[in-house]
């Protein structure tokens, strides 16, 4: 599948195209966070001949509607610990040209008590800390998901048939401050 799709996101991320049916932008955490905690916060777009089911984990709340570029996705959310790890995940999906579209972000982080610190001063400080540094961080992940927009497919084509050299995936920058 080719992706045909825009968005801006900032230029201090790490972007992987290696795969072109996705795509994704990862914080670096030497440059988002500033604790010790395990962050990795990513937000990839795939494409792919179904939506494919999604791992429940722990926790889940009831699937939601949200409109991103004029486009209604269905939004899942999930969440799981184990091992000092929290995964939250949200899933966008939506299905266009019989193609589905998925945008997924993930933050995995450590829960840092015992792991990192055993001073629970110390516990409460850096948590305050990396939950500062996320909401900066979901700030800008926010602003990627929603600049994201479909690029138009020519008429009588849909994604799976359209050669990959003749439909590059175009992006722009996102201005944000650190």
């Amino acid at each position: 599948y080719v992706l045909r799709f825009s968005m801006a996101y900032p230029s201090n991320v790490t972007i992987a195209t290696s795969n072109p049916a996705a795509f994704r932008v990862s914080f670096p955490r030497a440059t988002y966070f500033s604790t010790v905690y395990a962050d990795d916060v990513s937000v990839t777009v795939s494409a792919s001949s179904t939506c494919a089911t999604i791992d429940q984990g722990s926790t889940v709340q009831q699937p939601q509607i949200a409109t991103i570029g004029g486009v209604q996705f269905t939004k899942n959310e999930t969440g799981d610990i184990g091992a000092g790890n929290v995964y939250d995940s949200t899933y966008y999906d939506v299905t266009k040209n019989s193609v589905c579209y998925r945008i997924l972000v993930v933050d995995h982080h450590a829960n840092g008590a015992g792991l990192y610190e055993s001073d629970p001063a110390k516990i409460a400080a850096l948590t305050t800390a990396r939950a500062s540094d996320y909401a900066r961080v979901n700030t800008i992940v926010q602003q990627i998901i929603y600049s994201f927009t479909f690029i138009s497919t020519p008429p009588g084509q849909n994604e799976a048939t359209i050669p990959a050299a003749g439909t590059p995936l175009t992006t722009n920058g996102l201005s944000v401050s650190n």
